[in-house]
């Protein structure tokens, strides 16, 4: 009636979203802004364990061979593939970011936008080549929310990936290549 649309939230957003606000009535009582602690009264969300997407190799192989529009996608998507980085740190990595690495090759340091904290990450060959000419500024300059949130799909679907994807799948997609090659799981979390 009046343009509003309801949405339903994931159990898991659900379960976050009420776990903040738990704590938020927690740290409020703690500082004596209320009188008693009502989370005793509250009962709790549980999150439901979610299966995390990924591409196997061979659909990383697809996405490899097959061409974008914008080939920026291609080259970031990929760049995620292989470094675990997340959009929003691939949106802000800049080529000061990229450095020599003590052992030799190539590192990405910089600080991460969700937690802010400072990371150090070897990079392969494979994905410095995919950031193209070094120079300053952006590494991945063209690449904007929009065209991730626009392109991915289309690009996928062409791919023949047919299993939901999102550009934070890539991420889950490094950790499972990593596991696959014989990291160990406390180094790949």
């Amino acid at each position: 009636l009046l343009g509003f649309q309801c949405r339903v939230l994931h159990e898991t957003s659900a379960s976050s979203y009420w776990s903040t606000f738990r704590a938020f009535i927690a740290q409020a009582y703690k500082e004596g802004y209320l009188k008693e602690n009502i989370n005793d009264n509250l009962d709790k969300i549980e999150a439901k364990e979610t299966r995390r997407e990924y591409l196997t190799m061979d659909e990383l192989k697809k996405l490899y061979n097959t061409p974008c529009d914008p080939p920026v996608l291609r080259a970031a998507s990929l760049f995620s593939c292989l470094t675990g980085l997340r959009i929003s740190d691939i949106l802000q990595l800049r080529w000061e970011d990229i450095r020599d690495f003590p052992d030799g090759g190539k590192c990405v340091r910089l600080c991460t936008e969700k937690t802010e904290t400072e990371a150090t990450i070897p990079i392969s060959q494979e994905a410095l080549e995919l950031c193209g000419t070094p120079g300053t500024g952006l590494v991945f300059k063209d690449l904007t929310r929009l065209i991730v949130n626009t392109k991915l799909k289309p690009w996928l679907k062409k791919c023949g990936i047919t299993k939901y994807i999102t550009f934070h799948c890539f991420r889950h997609t490094f950790a499972t290549l990593q596991v696959n090659e014989g990291t160990d799981i406390y180094t790949v979390s």
